[in-house]
């Protein structure tokens, strides 16, 4: 058998031609749809079998998409084992190195399974990833907004604005010192308040809550502090612009992962009846898991969400440890915050997570134990969901399938 192993950068793709454990050829490609062709024909020159790839992120995935277009077998090779069976060869780190080791897995691991790649499914795992990014984004400039409105107006403007949202980003982003609150009217204070989109400011009471603003904000207010608080305005109209336009994109992109999963996964929701599980986040498990067929059991996804424990044996003591490496970090934190919504009062694991936690007196140990029953269970309804897909057999409904991408 002949394999080509695969290691993709930015700009060059590294590919070591092996035949039996012994490397026949070793190429750099261009990693662009010239590269590809060139190194297909290559590929199809040399007899080469099987695609083994290191991961197929950003750099690689196009590359692993045209060939599996192509008829190849693509496996996808994790880093972290890789590296082991690397360090186990040599010390040195280098391109070449990296793709023979690739090349050499088929060889070691006979269990591997063939990725099934998707266009459409890929398109959305970047959609996914971009929407986890600019959430972590989000998250990271309000933190650094609160620091700024509570050097600046104290504590006080948690009383009016406790959570940072729409309206509280339109007030600040045009008061930013307890000098423009104070400077401002009531009634341009409140025609703010009304363009931020809540409703609570609207009506005949509107006017008088945006009175009490005022009077909280600008309370025991000083003309000395004036200068120290001018940069600190300066830095909570900026941060408030940059969330605005943060948020608006956010929202656009979850609504685009919610029209994908739509038209890739319609009717998805009859197989999890009883879980609370929107659209966004079943498009994010999707994303990650893609293909349920490659798991040959719920345990095997359960270790690759990193809900499973790792086996550690030496002479006689055999322990049972926390999986820290080989999971899937973004398929692990979605699981995570699937079951805290499950486990919420009226879902569909509050009863029993209130028996956990009277067991084990450690909510923790009782989430994890959730955790594990929740991947049985969207274990259990992905694969009922992918055989009926396979029994309608229509092309354009399947998400595994190219056709129609």
């Amino acid at each position: 058998m002949i394999t080509a192993g695969i290691d993709s950068g930015r700009r060059i793709i590294s590919v070591s031609y092996v035949e039996d454990g012994e490397e026949i050829a070793y190429k750099e490609y261009e990693n662009s749809f010239t590269g590809y062709r060139e190194l297909e024909e290559d590929m199809r020159d040399t007899g080469v079998e099987v695609v083994c790839i290191e991961g197929h992120g950003d750099s690689s995935r196009q590359a692993a998409v045209y060939l599996y277009e192509k008829g190849y077998k693509i496996y996808e090779i994790n880093p972290l084992m890789l590296l082991k069976l690397k360090e186990s060869m040599t010390e040195k780190k280098t391109d070449h190195i990296d793709a023979y080791v690739c090349g050499m897995f088929p060889f070691i691991r006979k269990d591997m399974k063939p990725l099934v790649l998707s266009i459409r499914v890929q398109d959305l795992k970047r959609l996914v990833r971009l929407y986890e990014k600019i959430s972590k984004q989000v998250v990271r400039y309000k933190n650094q907004l609160h620091g700024e409105l509570h050097q600046v107006f104290g504590c006080k403007y948690r009383e009016v604005f406790p959570r940072i949202n729409r309206t509280s980003l339109a007030f600040f982003s045009t008061f930013s010192t307890p000098e423009e609150v104070k400077e401002a009217d009531i009634e341009e204070i409140h025609e703010v308040l009304k363009a931020g989109g809540s409703c609570m400011y609207r009506g005949k009471y509107g006017r008088d809550k945006a009175a009490r603003i005022k009077e909280v904000l600008t309370e025991g207010y000083d003309e000395e502090l004036k200068l120290s608080t001018e940069v600190g305005g300066t830095m909570i109209k900026t941060l408030c612009r940059i969330l605005m336009s943060l948020t608006k994109e956010k929202e656009e992109i979850k609504r685009k992962i919610e029209r994908n999963v739509e038209e890739l996964y319609s009717g998805y929701k009859e197989h999890f009846r009883g879980i609370r599980l929107s659209s966004l986040r079943f498009g994010q498990i999707m994303a990650e898991i893609q293909d349920i067929d490659r798991f040959p059991d719920d345990g095997h996804l359960a270790s690759y969400a990193g809900q499973a424990p790792v086996q550690k044996q030496s002479g006689d003591r055999n322990m049972m440890k926390n999986k820290k490496k080989y999971y899937n970090r973004h398929l692990a934190h979605v699981i995570h915050q699937l079951a805290c919504s499950n486990v919420q009062k009226g879902a569909k694991y509050h009863e029993y997570y209130s028996i956990l936690k009277k067991k084990f007196n450690k909510p923790l140990r009782a989430l994890k134990t959730i955790k594990r029953k929740l991947i049985r269970d969207l274990y259990s309804g992905l694969v009922n969901y992918s055989s009926n897909l396979h029994q309608t057999d229509t092309p354009s409904n399947r998400p595994y399938s190219l056709t129609g991408s």
